[in-house]
């Protein structure tokens, strides 16, 4: 349920439990946590797809700012209109 809840796909978040120390996964989920804590309405890729996915299709994907992270990563701030 803690991986599902953060966006990982069922079938991966499943064979992350039978492949690793629940105290690991617990680890690895934290430092994600605290990133989306401090990201306020960033978006990870997966969840900008989905979000365009459930708001009128992948056309959407257009409207998101991209965010680049200190740490090289990108993020997406959805639209104006969508907060």
């Amino acid at each position: 349920m803690m991986l599902l809840s953060r966006g990982i796909a069922e079938g991966i978040a499943a064979q992350f439990v039978r492949q690793y120390d629940p105290r690991r996964i617990r680890r690895q989920v934290g430092p994600h946590d605290r990133q989306r804590a401090t990201g306020g309405d960033l978006m990870t890729h997966r969840e900008m797809l989905r979000w365009c996915e459930a708001n009128g299709g992948l056309h959407r994907t257009d409207e998101f700012e991209v965010v680049k992270q200190p740490d090289g990563q990108t993020l997406f701030r959805p639209p104006v209109t969508a907060r």
